[in-house]
């Protein structure tokens, strides 16, 4: 059998990190396969790639024969966007040389990769004027927000409360 080490692997912004690949026993040939990644809630190319540098979501890979194990290393992208977690499923694929040799996937050949984001929220919100006023009979006020700093990739939800004060005499 040829498959992934675990069902799940888990990358953090702005680092490495490493999917492992193994093969139930040593083969007597070289084991040939394409690995495929396929976009879940993360972007291959924007939220993560492979290290080798390929701009191509399909990576061939050959597992020398005698190896039972192979290491693939992926870079998640530092971006300053707070988001919620991102992932990618990997897949496997045989060469249809080998389905002739017996060799099968273990786990159906799937692995999902988790992306936890680094990024804090720091949004910074303000009033667009110091002050304001309005007539005792509108019942309402309206007050212009703005956004001094910072991004999110979410809704942003603000509540605002008001106090009466007495006119200054």
């Amino acid at each position: 059998f040829v498959g992934f080490s675990s069902p799940t692997f888990s990358g953090s912004e702005g680092s490495t990190s490493t999917v492992s690949l193994f093969v139930s026993q040593p083969a007597p040939f070289d084991i040939s396969l394409t690995l495929t990644a396929n976009d879940l809630s993360a972007t291959f190319g924007e939220d993560y790639y492979f290290v080798n540098g390929s701009t191509d979501r399909e990576l061939s890979i050959t597992i020398p024969m005698g190896i039972t194990s192979h290491s693939l290393n992926f870079t998640v992208r530092n971006d300053t966007i707070v988001e919620t977690s991102e992932s990618f499923q990997l897949l496997i694929m045989l060469s249809p040389a080998l389905e002739s040799r017996d060799v099968a996937l273990a786990g159906g050949g799937v692995a999902t990769v988790n992306l936890q984001d680094s990024d804090t929220f720091s949004i910074m919100v303000t009033f667009s004027q110091t002050s304001f006023s309005a007539s005792e009979n509108l019942g309402f006020l309206t007050a212009d927000l703005q956004f001094v700093g910072g991004t999110s990739s979410s809704a942003v939800s603000i509540t605002v409360t008001s106090s009466e004060q007495s006119p200054a005499s």
